[in-house]
């Protein structure tokens, strides 16, 4: 029924803390968690269309998930080859009649 709202490709991968002699760092597991069609919507930012591209190296996103799918803090999401980090904390989301899961989501580019 909400096929057209969802139709980007993504993938939730967990974390796991891996510590070794200098600092201690995330790494994606080797298979998703969840996988499906989502939405992933990129933010304008209107502070680097002002001072030019060199402004941030940093973009942010919402996903838009199907109600039930579980995402933590911690996660990954792949989508279009690009891995994003889960930016503050997953909340049920109601528009309409459609149930869904929004959280935002932080790219760094380098």
């Amino acid at each position: 029924m909400f096929d057209r709202y969802f139709v980007d490709p993504v993938a939730v991968y967990g974390t796991v803390l891996v510590r070794d002699v200098y600092e201690a760092h995330r790494e994606r597991e080797s298979s998703p968690r969840w996988s499906g069609l989502a939405c992933v919507s990129p933010w304008k930012n209107k502070t680097s269309d002002l001072k030019g591209d060199r402004d941030t190296a940093v973009q942010y996103a919402t996903g838009y998930f199907p109600s039930g799918v579980e995402i933590q803090t911690t996660d990954l999401v792949g989508h279009e080859g690009d891995m994003w980090e889960v930016y503050g904390l997953a909340e049920d989301w109601r528009f309409g009649a459609l149930k869904h899961v929004r959280v935002d989501l932080k790219k760094v580019v380098c």
